[in-house]
């Protein structure tokens, strides 16, 4: 794999991510504020629109995404969860009903699945090169 497709799976996974975060904080009503001005809505259905078409640009920079690509795309995925659980659970956050606990599970869980997504992803790409 080059390193062009690498960012660009790591790039739509990214702006994926986002899109999806922002996409729940509509769904649920979530209130958001930074230095304490509260932000509309509108401000993450914008934001939904934007990384949602960048993520689907950055994909159809694959031409047709393989096995490998898609494994990857999910692997940085759960490597931006692990970090936004980890940065929880060390800072002590609690949101969306989750404790400071359950973020510690769940970076527990995004580590193993990582690593077996790695793993198959490694393997898919071995078997591509023999082919």
């Amino acid at each position: 794999m080059s390193k062009n497709e690498n960012v660009a799976i790591i790039s739509s996974a990214l702006f994926t991510a986002v899109a999806f975060g922002h996409f729940l904080r509509i769904v649920t009503g979530a209130s958001l504020t930074i230095g304490g001005v509260e932000i509309s809505v509108w401000a993450s259905v914008i934001v939904v629109i934007v990384t949602a078409t960048l993520a689907v640009l950055n994909c159809r920079t694959l031409g047709r995404p393989t096995k490998v690509h898609w494994l990857k795309w999910f692997e940085w995925l759960f490597v931006f969860d692990a970090l936004v659980c980890f940065y929880s659970w060390v800072t002590g956050l609690s949101y969306w009903g989750f404790s400071t606990t359950a973020f510690g599970w769940i970076v527990l869980f995004d580590v193993v699945v990582i690593i077996i997504l790695n793993y198959y992803a490694k393997k898919a790409s071995s078997q591509m090169m023999t082919q």
